[in-house]
């Protein structure tokens, strides 16, 4: 019975887990404006279409480059993305490598010493895998934010007036 309840109630509460997305599109958005979408990630988008998505944002400091303000935070954008990325695939393989102290369980009443190793040894690698998430998880909140405030510049200064810093 209590089985039975918990799976309900889990296929209940999973049925609001969808994947988010914008569905608002600007009707009036100026010809260099940029505007922000969420469709499975953040998209910086101009009205010719994508110009970088997150955490990486990869061209949108070409995009905004007549702009100091906004390039300096286009730039720390990307920069933080790139570090998100590296620290992110760290902590994969620190995960995974952790779990290899499990071998350790092998040893057991056989040799204590080298079971007591493996198992700290994995654990040590198991939470230097948790401060790597964690250390990306603060690069792409960071990235995000300057993406933001680069966004928010460049539309102050050029986008809501229809320039842009293309020739």
């Amino acid at each position: 019975m209590r089985a039975a309840f918990a799976l309900a109630a889990l296929a209940l509460f999973s049925t609001g887990c969808t994947t988010a997305r914008s569905a608002y599109a600007p009707s009036r958005a100026a010809p260099g404006e940029l505007t922000l979408h969420y469709d499975s990630g953040f998209e910086v988008r101009s009205s010719k279409g994508e110009v970088a998505h997150g955490p990486g944002y990869l061209g949108l400091a070409d995009f905004v480059r007549c702009v100091p303000d906004a390039e300096r935070h286009a730039r720390s954008a990307e920069a933080a993305g790139a570090g998100a990325f590296v620290l992110s695939g760290f902590s994969i393989g620190f995960a995974i490598g952790g779990l290899g102290g499990l071998s350790g369980i092998y040893f057991n009443k056989r040799d204590d010493t080298a079971m007591a190793a493996l198992l700290a040894g994995g654990l040590a690698m198991e939470v230097g895998a948790i401060v790597l998430g964690a250390l990306s998880l603060t690069a792409k909140t960071q990235a995000h934010g300057n993406a933001l405030d680069a966004l928010n510049y460049y539309n102050d200064a050029k986008g809501y007036s229809g320039e842009s810093c293309a020739p």
